[in-house]
């Protein structure tokens, strides 16, 4: 497989048709996909990764009616702040993408408790997800939970690195992980009831990223 990153819109390869995986490193979508026909890729894009980008509501739009991202495997926007104005399209993306998506990177997009459970419909209808990547967002310990909680239904979830919960955060001069270590054992017990024992749910950060995608 081929990776690029694209720094202007200028930028491109003979090897287009054989790309399925691309990573977007400035804004304005439409000049990427654009002049791709349809048939143009030999294989289907697995791979968009879009960090920091600072994608709008139109880009989230072209997107979910893009041939070439029907099939996504793995999505990052990790760095895009999720406001109630991009909130609905980003939702309505991860729909359209449900039935091949397996990685999803949405870590420092500003994500707090009242948005996870508008985020949990569409990630229940994501039935093939195996990484969820939410580092840096701030969530509270009872929202992190409540997402343990909703994406249990997801079978093929194994994978989930969550935020170091806003009110656990210790005092950089203190020493006392007894609180998100006791937030740890309730996971894990939440996924032993659930019959899930082996799936891994960690605010490590040595886990972000979910590892090589394409060496799964």
């Amino acid at each position: 497989w081929a990776s690029v990153v694209y720094k202007n819109t200028q930028t491109y390869t003979k090897q287009k048709s054989f790309l399925v995986g691309l990573v977007i490193c400035f804004d304005g979508l439409t000049h990427i996909f654009s002049p791709l026909p349809p048939r143009s890729l030999h294989v289907p894009l697995q791979s968009l990764e879009l960090p920091y980008c600072h994608l709008c509501p139109t880009d989230l739009q072209f997107l979910s009616h893009s041939p070439h991202t029907s099939t996504l495997k793995k999505l990052d926007v990790s760095g895009h702040v999720l406001p109630p104005s991009l909130l609905p399209h980003f939702l309505h993306l991860l729909h359209v993408l449900s039935p091949t998506l397996q990685h999803l990177d949405v870590g420092h997009c500003g994500i707090r408790d009242p948005q996870v459970p508008p985020l949990l419909t569409p990630l229940r209808s994501c039935r093939v997800l195996s990484y969820l990547g939410l580092y840096g967002n701030p969530m509270s310990a009872n929202g992190v939970k409540v997402l343990l909680e909703g994406t249990l239904p997801i079978a093929t979830l194994k994978r989930v690195v969550y935020p170091c919960p806003i009110d656990l955060q210790q005092d950089p001069d203190a020493d006392d992980e007894a609180p998100l270590s006791a937030l740890q054992d309730e996971l894990r017990g939440i996924l032993r009831g659930a019959g899930r024992d082996e799936d891994t749910w960690t605010c490590s950060v040595l886990q972000q990223g979910g590892g090589d995608f394409f060496g799964m």
